[in-house]
């Protein structure tokens, strides 16, 4: 997949191949390599904690590797019956049956990997060129919105307390994340021309401050093309449909949708729950924490926002630590943007009184329906 830089236009670095081999692999923890001393077949990427060696290495030298391919994210390791190494761009396949000709090692279809996930523009609603900024801001067709999605294009792209580039850098992010835009805003112009930059949510930097000219608008999230109210709904009752194979959260109202977003799930590992749940109890504010086995990895998140419970630990909140949408990064649970949570927070049952910080659902209030399926 090419990425078109044009602020980088008339350099080498104008069209670039997209980071997929980090982003299909987000989800995935590779064992790094103690360092040693690279030697002419074996070298070693201090930068990623990987080496790369014979015929891996030969390829990659011979195709213009960093540029191309970029690091190795990964060891040597069997796919599929297949030896295949991951790189941030690219994924090498070993061929034996070619050995000795130009196809002994061929790239991996992340390409189509990725597209089988993230449906491509004309798969899905498109974006409508902004005339003030020749970007892209996705129609609503009539949904709550707040904000559309787009990827960054660039390698880096610092995140701002300001629309200028003299304004404190408060993070980054890196090509191929994805970024919910809140507002447009203008400031300083970085290219000639243009000198709108985004306010973002978050994910970790909630209301700062990105330039326009390295984001691009992505094909954005849709309803569901099958509605089925589940049993027991009323007619203009809310409720939420989570569809795990997109990634998409719609807000419904009876056969009626209303708000759509992406998310991120559960990994292969910790798979988020699939069923029909009511929401058991909600909090403003909570502590989750969790170690093997019954998750894969150990963690502990102070004061995670607007999370809502709807089956044991199972629940859907705001995230403050990744912004990796469109991924299955979670133990389990449904990630979503901080204000996208505490849009659904507001609009589902039961209401939180004023001044508590956390509310269960009553005879009077029942808990609001969450649906989660492939």
């Amino acid at each position: 997949m090419f990425d078109y830089h044009p602020e980088l236009a008339d350099t080498p670095y104008a069209v670039q191949l997209r980071n997929l081999g980090t982003l299909l692999t987000s989800d995935r923890q590779f064992p790094s390599v103690g360092q040693f001393e690279s030697t002419p077949s074996v070298w070693y990427f201090p930068e990623t904690q990987h080496s790369l060696a014979y015929g891996f290495l030969n390829f990659w030298l011979s195709n213009d590797g960093l540029r191309n391919f970029g690091f190795p994210i990964s060891e040597e390791i069997t796919e599929d019956g297949f030896t295949v190494q991951y790189f941030e761009r690219a994924r090498f396949e070993y061929h034996p049956e070619f050995a000795g000709t130009p196809y002994e090692v061929e790239l991996g279809l992340l390409g189509s990997q990725y597209v089988s996930i993230h449906p491509l523009p004309d798969q899905a609603t498109q974006a409508e060129p902004d005339p003030a900024t020749g970007q892209q801001s996705p129609s609503t067709n009539g949904l709550v919105t707040l904000g559309w999605w787009g990827t960054v294009t660039t390698p880096y792209l610092n995140a701002r307390s300001g629309p200028s580039t003299s304004s404190s850098v408060v993070g980054w992010f890196s090509q191929g994340m994805t970024v919910k835009v809140l507002e447009e805003v203008h400031g300083e112009a970085v290219n000639p021309g243009n000198d709108v930059w985004y306010k973002v949510d978050g994910g970790r930097y909630p209301g700062s401050y990105i330039y326009s000219g390295m984001v691009q608008a992505i094909a954005q999230p849709t309803p569901p093309a099958v509605i089925t109210v589940p049993a027991g709904v009323g007619p203009n009752e809310v409720w939420v449909d989570v569809d795990l194979t997109r990634m998409v959260l719609t807000l419904m109202e009876g056969n009626k949708p209303v708000f759509v977003t992406y998310v991120a799930i559960g990994t292969s590992v910790n798979p988020t729950v699939v069923g029909t749940f009511r929401i058991w109890v909600k909090h403003r504010y909570t502590d989750m924490v969790g170690q093997p086995p019954q998750v894969q990895h150990a963690y502990d998140l102070p004061n995670v926002p607007w999370v809502e419970y709807f089956y044991n630990g199972w629940g859907l909140h705001g995230t403050y630590w990744h912004d990796n949408f469109i991924s299955q990064r979670s133990a389990g649970c449904v990630n979503l943007t901080i204000g996208d949570a505490a849009y659904i927070f507001g609009r589902t049952s039961p209401t939180l009184p004023p001044g508590q910080n956390t509310v269960y659902p009553s005879a009077s209030q029942p808990g609001t329906v969450v649906v989660t399926h492939y």
